[in-house]
């Protein structure tokens, strides 16, 4: 009698040969591997590739049409499990995750629930700050907050506290900055050394269609804007205008509030733009407005009003045009 496998340990024992059949599988790690190997008999016990129709390739491109080993069944042409087996096991798999992310939502709803008015509040704010690039939403720690609740995961305590913290320092800060503006807009309040120069701006406020400017050595001074933040302060910016392939900008410089006092910008500061030039201008548009603007007339031979050149004799030797000088009273 022949035996499948020579060295069947049983081999030669009549009585145990039909007890310990040898399995046709026997030497391969699962059924597809077996197929691969030839063992064609197995057939039965795979199914039909429903991607490359059992041929084992598909024809893929559009120009350069090409077959090529199917990624479904690695060539074989058989799969393991049915296609119908295979949507059934999607489909459950779907449920349940449908399911625990329904019992994940509703752990996060109810810990939200238990959540202080403060906690709720704080969350929303940081994820305004999250949104719109705010200062406290730049952090990897608050995006990643964010995240986690959009992903319903409950927050820790710690997680918590220190949401309410950020918030609370946010609110102190803003509080802060508020009352140093208020502050800033009662006038004379810090100094009275720009009085006369906001007095020279408000009486030719209303002789101009456009913001009067007062121009002098390195710096302009105008009006901002009604509309902004700083309403009712003075820009300060260079006297040379950049061409930015549009209207042109100038560099701003600082403010001076109705406080009496100048306000450098922190950029132009870095940026070596508040010289000492800039300085004595200002300084000395506080110390006496009228006789800077006649100064800076005479040795530039521009006007320091409206910026134009001085023609006239007179206008040359007054430093101001006569338009200029009965509009802003000097």
């Amino acid at each position: 009698m022949s035996y499948v496998n020579s060295s069947d340990p049983f081999a030669g024992i009549p009585e145990l040969d039909q007890d310990c059949p040898v399995s046709s599988t026997s030497g391969y790690a699962n059924a597809g591997h077996a197929f691969q190997a030839g063992e064609t008999k197995l057939d039965a016990q795979l199914f039909e590739c429903e991607q490359c129709n059992g041929k084992g390739t598909k024809l893929i491109g559009r120009v350069n049409l090409r077959h090529v080993e199917c990624f479904y069944c690695n060539g074989t042409g058989k799969r393991k499990t049915s296609a119908e087996h295979r949507a059934k096991l999607k489909a459950t798999r779907k449920a349940n995750e449908q399911k625990r992310a329904a019992e994940k939502s509703a752990k996060f709803e109810a810990w939200l629930k238990d959540t202080t008015d403060e906690e709720r509040s704080a969350m929303l704010w940081l994820r305004g700050e999250v949104e719109f690039g705010g200062f406290y939403g730049k952090s990897d720690f608050s995006r990643d907050m964010i995240k986690r609740i959009d992903s319903r995961d409950i927050l820790t305590f710690k997680m918590l506290a220190a949401i309410v913290s950020m918030r609370k320092k946010a609110d102190a800060f803003q509080a802060k900055r508020e009352q140093e503006r208020a502050n800033d807009r009662v006038e004379n309040a810090v100094s009275d050394q720009f009085a006369q120069l906001f007095a020279a701006l408000n009486k030719a406020k209303g002789e101009y269609k456009s913001k009067p400017i007062f121009r002098n050595h390195g710096i302009r001074v105008k009006f901002a804007s009604e509309s902004g933040v700083n309403a009712g302060f003075l820009d300060v910016t260079g006297d040379v205008k950049h061409d930015d392939g549009h209207y042109g900008f100038y560099d701003y410089l600082g403010k001076i509030s109705p406080a009496g006092e100048f306000k450098p910008d922190f950029k132009a500061k870095q940026a070596g733009l508040i010289t000492e030039q800039v300085m004595d201008s200002i300084n000395a548009l506080a110390k006496d407005p009228e006789n800077a603007a006649l100064t800076y007339g005479r040795e530039t031979g521009r006007c320091c009003l409206c910026g134009r050149e001085l023609t006239k004799h007179s206008s040359i030797g007054d430093g101001i045009g006569p338009t200029c000088k009965e509009k802003w009273g000097f």
